[in-house]
């Protein structure tokens, strides 16, 4: 017997599909590399003048609200122009320079004291802010503020007033936020605005005021509680306070720091609004002739007719005559104090100058500069001013590169190969699953002490909140640090006053020069329950998922959707997936590829039996 293979010819429809189906195989889109994508700073500074040196005691100013980015995606932490208030100790650190974070700290162990200034900027800060920040839970793409309070050079924060990430076990300085307001929930995930804000301004400051005396027990504390001040549409005020223990607690074993911290000193004048782009991701792929190609998310600014975006306006600087001596005055009389801060007190000083330090994978870049240049307008506002031309209202920042050597050229969309796949794919959304924020077992105990509750609201961010009612000296971070039955009566009586004397729809803050005022999501307001509307604040105990969270951003402008190839954080070059935008072609022809290769070996196996 013989077997005997029978040559084939293909046929031409044969052929076709043969070769269609090789190349479309053979250009099945790898998916790109999910990596470090865009980080940096854009700044201005002030001019720091001999005379301002008495100025060092509050600062406050507007700064734009809108969505920075137009897609939800995975380690997107952008802040909105903002500043850092630091403790001055230049002239210290200048006749004897010595180290203000000790080994042991995260400054003190991850950053070199000579190249960092001895940690002057890095000992001790308030960046509380606006943002888009990884860490929230119930991302909608519009920004959140949250107070930021960073007491023992960046090992631990404090960012609200009730419950918040962590154990307390782990974070010993996590509850270091009085509440003021007894009007004002303070959600652990960040205040909400209301509605698709899309430009219009946010008003807040820090004051130093006295709401406790110096004291001089084993730790010795200033007396400058760091007060929280905003405005807005539909809420005014006072908000919380940073407890001046909370910047003493590190002198405790480093002693050296004793008098050093923000309870003692005024903060460090110079710097003024700055967007501090922390870290996004970015896609990164290569073509077929090798080259590299980058695309971040999409970076948007609201532009004007003059194409000028301006994100950061009112700088104003405060000195003890605004309100600290007025404020000092009403805890010792009955005389109370003018919401209004007193004009010989402020001054505005002259923003100077500009900064532009943006790269992508720690790459340096112009293309953002060539785009748009920061610039310090004519009204002493900070902003950019646009070369190019707005889209729906808003000016964007490049979106696609081409890497040259050391250096990233911007690109349009139609200019990027189209085998990177790089128009089509996106970056992986956040978690549409988060966490529940509760109270860790550690720190129950601090939060006892309530008269009333539990109470719910649901804001706009698809999240619940409980909430119950506490007197003030009974909330959790008052309970931390143990204060004496003199300093809680005094504290008590001085609230008791602001509760009665000073409403939410008083004027504190002098009204922005330009713009229109945002308002906080409605549902964080609140009104206290009947025999604790003085000297009562609600304080949020637990923050979890109501409702399911947006898959994209709700944009004020429509927006056409991209499909989402979620690719993962390493580069996948094993299995190449296929391009999901041609799923159901390339499904139906890999089908005709296996029925005709099926075909042919049917036809090629012929047996023929001669005998």
């Amino acid at each position: 017997m013989k077997i005997m293979i029978k040559k084939i010819k293909l046929t031409k429809s044969l052929k076709s599909i043969l070769l269609c189906s090789y190349i479309i195989a053979s250009h099945q889109a790898i998916s790109a590399e999910n990596t470090d994508g865009l980080s940096g700073y854009i700044g201005s500074y002030s001019i720091k003048e001999s005379s301002d040196e008495a100025f060092r005691y509050g600062i406050s100013f507007y700064s734009a609200v809108w969505p920075v980015a137009d897609r939800l995606t995975e380690d997107l932490q952008i802040g909105m122009a903002g500043t850092w208030v630091r403790p001055d100790n230049r002239e210290l650190l200048n006749n004897d320079p010595f180290p203000l974070c000790p080994k042991g700290t995260y400054a003190g162990d991850n950053w070199d004291a000579k190249n960092h200034g001895n940690y002057l900027s890095y000992f001790q800060t308030i960046e509380g802010g606006m943002g888009i920040w990884a860490g929230t839970r119930f991302q909608t793409g519009y920004p959140k503020f949250a107070m930021g309070s960073v007491p023992t050079c960046y090992d631990d924060y404090s960012n609200t007033t009730g419950v918040q990430p962590g154990n307390f076990s782990d974070r010993p300085h996590m509850y270091g936020l009085a509440q003021l307001s007894n009007q004002l929930l303070i959600p652990a995930d960040g205040l909400t605005f209301k509605g698709k804000p899309n430009g219009e301004v946010f008003g807040y400051g820090y004051f130093a005021l006295p709401f406790t005396e110096e004291k001089y027990t084993d730790v010795p504390v200033g007396n400058l509680s760091w007060t929280l001040f905003v405005n807005t549409q539909n809420f005014k005020g006072p908000v919380a306070f940073s407890i001046p223990d909370l910047w003493a607690e590190l002198s405790k074993e480093y002693t050296a720091i004793e008098g050093l911290g923000l309870d003692n000193q005024p903060l460090l004048l110079g710097e003024s609004g700055t967007m501090e782009f922390g870290f996004t991701r970015a896609l990164k792929q290569k073509d077929n002739k090798g080259d590299t190609f980058y695309k971040i998310p999409q970076i948007q600014y609201p532009m004007n007719s003059d194409g000028q975006s301006t994100i950061m306006q009112d700088l104003t600087i405060y000195s003890k005559d605004a309100l600290f001596h007025k404020f000092s005055h009403w805890q010792q009389s009955d005389q109370v104090s003018p919401t209004q801060f007193d004009a010989n007190g402020i001054r505005k000083p002259i923003l100077l100058d500009t900064f532009n330090d943006l790269r992508i994978n720690d790459i340096y870049t112009s293309a953002f500069h060539d785009s748009a240049t920061p610039t310090i307008f004519d009204d002493n506002s900070f902003g950019l001013q646009w070369h190019v031309p707005p889209e729906n209202g808003m000016g964007l920042y490049p979106k696609y590169f081409k890497q040259q050597g050391n250096a990233l050229l911007a690109i349009k969309e139609n200019q990027v190969p189209s085998e990177t796949n790089l128009i089509n794919e996106e970056l992986p959304a956040p978690s549409r699953n988060p966490e529940v924020y509760e109270v860790d077992s550690a720190g129950q105990e601090l939060f006892t002490d309530y008269t009333s509750g539990p109470y719910t609201a649901t804001l706009n961010d698809c999240s619940k909140v409980t909430y119950y009612w506490y007197k003030f000296t009974d909330q959790p971070s008052i309970k931390k640090y143990n204060l004496t039955v003199d300093e809680k009566y005094k504290l008590q009586t001085m609230v008791e006053k602001m509760h009665t004397h000073w409403k939410s729809t008083d004027e504190y803050l002098a009204p922005p020069s330009k713009g229109n005022l945002v308002s906080f999501d409605d549902n964080l307001i609140v009104t206290p329950p009947e025999g604790l509307e003085v000297g009562y604040v609600p304080i949020v105990v637990k923050q979890e998922l109501a409702c399911d969270l947006p898959k994209q951003i709700d944009l004020p402008w429509p927006v056409e959707d991209k499909v989402n190839t979620s690719p993962t954080k390493k580069p996948i070059v094993s299995e190449p997936l296929p391009q999901k935008s041609n799923g159901g072609a390339m499904s139906i022809w890999l089908l005709l590829l296996v029925l005709s290769i099926k075909k042919v070996h049917m036809m090629a196996a012929t047996k023929v039996d001669k005998t």
